[in-house]
């Protein structure tokens, strides 16, 4: 199928901010959820501090010790490196 006419403005704009929503929100139940009872994204925040706890807790299960300091860095790095061009 091909598209042969533009999509009006209001709904290009429309689905742009659904992606934004989207972007910031993801996909996990709990978030989207926080976001609906609450419609903000305060509580969106919040959820996705908690899941980032839980991996973080999981890791003293499933990693040696040794590996473990390592682990911890690159996760808590790759966030600060996302949109980082590298030349």
């Amino acid at each position: 199928m091909q598209i042969t006419r533009a999509l009006p403005e209001a709904a290009h704009q429309q689905l742009l901010k659904s992606l934004r929503y989207y972007y910031l929100i993801g996909v996990m139940p709990e978030a989207v959820l926080a976001f609906t009872e609450e419609d903000s994204f305060a509580g969106v925040g919040d959820v996705h501090r908690s899941i980032t706890a839980t991996y973080q807790d999981n890791y003293l299960k499933y990693v040696k010790q040794r590996d473990l300091l390592l682990l911890q860095k690159v996760f808590n790095i790759v966030p600060r490196m996302l949109g980082n061009k590298t030349h």
